[in-house]
């Protein structure tokens, strides 16, 4: 899939973890994974650098209660530009301005959309994706 760009993962209701060659693919510029209500872990891909998605600026992670952590080379991307976090309590917990361990870990990313209620920076192309059912 080395010519993959834009990847929507959604409404996996038995899916525990995404295969890891998903992500290899140095073409991905936008990733959404959406109504993944057992989805526990993205891949870790331990010996990937961060160059091996060099060109993601997009994550939207949605309605996935069991996600625990994002991995830290997709969130040391550099054209990262948008993540958005919705509905996915421990991964709010978890980067929560100020609060979360690891809000360090995101704090670099220019456009940071939470829940519905809460907002980090201003958005412009909120509505842009959606997971479609």
């Amino acid at each position: 899939m080395p010519r993959l760009s834009s990847l929507t993962v959604g409404s996996c209701n038995k899916l525990k973890a995404l295969p890891d060659y998903l992500l290899q693919t140095t073409a991905l510029q936008e990733l959404s994974i959406c109504s993944c209500d057992l989805l526990e872990e993205l891949p870790i891909l331990e010996d990937r650098r961060t160059t091996d998605i060099p060109r993601l600026t997009s994550l939207w992670i949605s309605d996935c209660p069991n996600l625990k952590v994002l991995p830290d080379y997709l969130l040391q991307t550099t054209t990262l530009q948008e993540l958005t976090i919705h509905r996915c309590p421990l991964l709010e917990n978890r980067y929560r301005e100020g609060k979360g361990e690891d809000w360090h870990k995101i704090s670099h990313i220019p456009h940071i959309k939470w829940s519905i209620t809460r907002w980090c920076c201003r958005i412009t192309s909120f509505e842009r994706r959606r997971c479609r059912y």
